[in-house]
């Protein structure tokens, strides 16, 4: 490992107190007689643990923009209750005004979503952002054409057959019970209605590289900050499911949705102002929860 991704310690401002070689669990700080030092056997993986727990502020990362760096309260900064409201806040919006979503609020979002974790805090997470009404209209009509052809295949005797064989029973029987969702989309399309993005002025793509082993959680990780977020400001959101599912076998979507060569999209949310007011919310199932 290069010196350019290791921490550097002020030596005279440390007190040997040895937090950041306790918080670094990659073993890349090591404590000396003087002064702690980035000289373990490990690979630093830019966590900034070392920069955050250092009470003389004696540790800088040549990889993190110490402008971003700010100190933390050290009591929750919301309560349980407060944060239990704002996630119950958080609803699948499918009415929307036509009222465009700023860019500047827009990359505001991304910065909240940038805060979650990552796998092995590889941040390989990308947003695509659409908002021109005719690239819209060009997702939509892309996706509606698949599932027009993969309902056709689904109702066809022989087509459904070669289905099974290909993919097995099971997995088509999982088509079976998405397909009474995905006929509204295409009949609500064929009369000019919007029953995938529902209308909402501004798509949200959330890729990475498919060979990132656990991009696809980071994304999703990304996509919940985002999105809650998104309460605080007063705008809704919808995640897409309609959308990621095909992106990964049909060309003319991902032409559509202009995925760069080689990555995957993870998840896909629409965003802008609610044309709805929810005055409660709703039950949720009992989860299943096992202890060991």
């Amino acid at each position: 490992m290069s010196d350019d991704v290791r921490p550097k310690v002020d030596e005279d401002a440390c007190i040997v107190c040895g937090a950041c070689v306790d918080a670094c669990k990659f073993e890349v700080m090591k404590l000396r007689k003087r002064h702690a030092q980035a000289r373990g056997v490990g690979e630093c993986i830019v966590c900034g643990h070392c920069v955050a727990v250092c009470p003389q502020e004696a540790i800088t990362h040549p990889a993190l923009d110490g402008g971003q760096v700010q100190e933390l309260p050290q009591q929750p900064a919301v309560s349980y209750e407060q944060l239990r409201t704002l996630l119950r806040q958080r609803r699948s919006v499918r009415q929307y005004t036509d009222e465009p979503v700023p860019r500047d609020l827009i990359r505001e979002l991304i910065g909240a979503a940038i805060l979650a974790p990552s796998g092995h805090n590889a941040q390989s997470w990308r947003f695509t952002v659409i908002q021109e009404a005719s690239e819209l209209d060009r997702v939509r009509a892309a996706a509606t054409d698949f599932y027009r052809r993969l309902l056709g295949t689904l109702d066809d005797e022989e087509g459904r057959r070669s289905m099974i064989e290909a993919m097995g029973g099971d997995a088509v029987e999982a088509l079976d019970d998405v397909a009474p969702a995905a006929r509204l989309i295409v009949r609500a399309h064929e009369r000019g209605d919007d029953h995938l993005l529902w209308g909402a002025p501004t798509l949200l793509l959330v890729h990475g590289p498919e060979l990132d082993p656990t991009g696809a959680e980071s994304a999703h990780y990304a996509a919940g900050n985002l999105m809650l977020a998104a309460v605080t400001k007063g705008l809704g959101s919808c995640l897409i499911g309609f959308l990621t599912i095909p992106a990964r076998f049909d060309a003319a979507l991902q032409q559509a949705l202009r995925l760069p060569p080689g990555d995957a999209l993870h998840t896909a949310l629409v965003l802008g102002w609610p044309d709805v007011t929810y005055l409660r919310s709703t039950a949720r199932r009992e989860p299943e929860i096992t202890f060991v």
